[in-house]
């Protein structure tokens, strides 16, 4: 996984763009809807345009401990934002569209976080 995470770091100082490490699960009904959400526009497009993304299949949290213990990740769906060119988190976030808080979560609302994101 590292190797993934230094490829997007490279890319991001390159493009100019941030990473986004997206911490999922195959079972994870909250990790399929927003991988429904981020398939439509304008989430699509601003995902596209301003991040490296790496997904991280933390499988049954089991997987990728270092990473999800580093971040404090607890639950998923769960986003962390990374400065490429200082590995600094900018942003961090869990959406649970389908779970939790975000049951009306839109492509719309993704995206004006994603785009809030500096």
């Amino acid at each position: 996984m590292s190797a993934k995470i230094d490829r997007a770091m490279q890319c991001g100082r390159t493009r100019g763009t941030r990473v986004l490490l997206e911490f999922t699960a195959p079972w994870c009904a909250d990790c399929r809807e927003m991988m429904r959400i981020e398939g439509q526009e304008p989430a699509q497009s601003v995902l596209a345009e301003r991040f490296e993304r790496v997904r991280v299949n933390v499988k049954q949290w089991d997987a990728h401990r270092a990473l999800t213990e580093r971040f404090g990740i607890r639950a998923i769906a769960a986003y962390v934002v990374l400065d490429p060119r200082t590995g600094s988190v900018v942003a961090q976030t869990t959406r649970e569209p389908i779970t939790g808080r975000d049951e009306t979560l839109t492509s719309e609302q993704w995206a004006a976080w994603l785009r809030a994101v500096r």
